[in-house]
């Protein structure tokens, strides 16, 4: 668990005398290198949460939108790749520290670090491209070397362990 700044705290007295209070707010903070496949949020970025709370029976609803640089590398030329998340935020923080559905608070404080992280883990790219029509690494760059000419063009040996499958080639048997 990161432990945050304080950039990321919002202090919420006002919200918890009257059901139905609203209030907007913006926190921007870091929240810790997080990496998803070949993206990541480094370290140094900041998110910026810009929110909509509300006081419910069960505690704060917490409505908005979370924003975010990330970098990456491209899924099929490798060179490195930047973007930009805009997530949805909709969660509710419950009072007490042992809720299961919600994020929890105590106190008049709600720390948003773990929901910012969250957002970030579930939206940054799996995989990446800097571009749609990213053709992939430049031939010149990696050329194919052949060890032995004798093998080029000949086909290579049949694993024996495909033999089994080659009843599935053959018709059906006539009743």
């Amino acid at each position: 668990m990161v432990q945050s700044d304080r950039s990321l705290e919002v202090e919420i007295s006002d919200l918890r005398r009257r059901v139905g209070t609203q209030r907007a707010v913006v926190r921007s903070g870091r929240v810790g290198e997080l990496v998803v496949g070949s993206t990541h949020l480094p370290a140094e970025a900041l998110v910026t949460l810009a929110l909509e709370l509300e006081s419910i029976p069960a505690g704060i609803a917490v409505h908005g939108r979370l924003e975010a640089d990330w970098v990456g590398a491209c899924r099929r030329c490798l060179e490195e790749v930047t973007g930009r998340l805009d997530s949805t935020v909709d969660e509710v923080f419950a009072a007490g520290p042992d809720s299961e559905e919600h994020y929890g608070f105590q106190g008049d404080v709600l720390d948003l670090i773990s929901l910012a992280r969250d957002c970030v883990l579930l939206d940054l790219p799996t995989a990446p491209v800097c571009t749609s029509d990213c053709a992939g690494p430049e031939p010149d760059l990696f050329p194919v070397t052949v060890e032995d000419d004798s093998d080029v063009g000949s086909e290579r040996p049949r694993d024996p362990r495909w033999d089994a499958l080659d009843v599935l080639l053959e018709p059906p048997a006539a009743d």
